[in-house]
């Protein structure tokens, strides 16, 4: 055929060639192509993992020394004791006069008692 269209033999022998060996460099990267596919597809990936352990610190507060520390003065705490102490008074003394009439039936039954009393 390539004689029959005219022109050089050599020249199309050569074109044919080179066709034919470009086709078969074309069919080699596709089947390199497919085996490469095939090796990751059916590949196996290990993986392991290392982490050196972790060293931890815990700082705690000393609570009595910080109140130690913040605590009141001596003068300061004893007035407060002692204004505790009075409020203390007076509740009593609130207490009491919550029972008013009991106090009132013993100071009649006093008066009685001393009025009806036979001296003897």
């Amino acid at each position: 055929q390539a004689v029959a269209d005219g022109g050089r033999l050599v020249d199309k022998a050569d074109v044919i060639s080179a066709q034919t060996g470009s086709k078969a460099a074309r069919d080699e990267a596709l089947i390199a192509h497919k085996e490469f596919e095939d090796k990751i597809e059916f590949a196996t990936i290990n993986l392991s993992m290392y982490q050196s352990p972790d060293v931890r610190q815990t700082e705690l507060v000393d609570v009595a020394a910080m109140f130690r520390q913040h605590r009141q003065g001596f003068a300061s705490r004893l007035g407060e004791s002692l204004a505790a102490g009075w409020y203390g008074v007076l509740d009593v003394l609130l207490a009491l006069m919550v029972l008013w009439p009991a106090w009132l039936l013993v100071l009649a039954g006093a008066l009685m008692y001393r009025r009806y009393r036979k001296p003897g």
